[in-house]
C-alpha cells in the first residue's frame, strides 16, 4: 500500500506510527495528509524519522 494514498475510510484508526519512512517518500506532505485523514479525532501521529548515516566507502 502507498502511504501517500491509503486505502482505508476517514477516521479509522487511533494511531498511526511511521518509523524511518519519510525521507524515502517523493511526496512526504501527501503521506502526511492522508495519515491525517485516517486518524480519529482525539488522534495520535508518532513519527520516528532520521536522516540516513552515509555508508563508508
Amino acid at each position: 500500500m502507498d502511504a501517500q494514498v491509503l486505502e482505508f475510510p476517514d477516521e479509522t484508526f487511533d494511531l498511526v506510527i511511521s518509523r524511518n519512512l519519510i525521507w524515502n517518500l517523493d511526496d512526504p506532505k501527501a503521506a502526511y495528509r492522508e495519515w491525517l485523514r485516517v486518524l480519529k479525532p482525539e488522534r495520535k501521529l508518532m513519527i520516528f524519522d532520521g536522516q540516513p548515516l552515509p555508508v563508508p566507502v
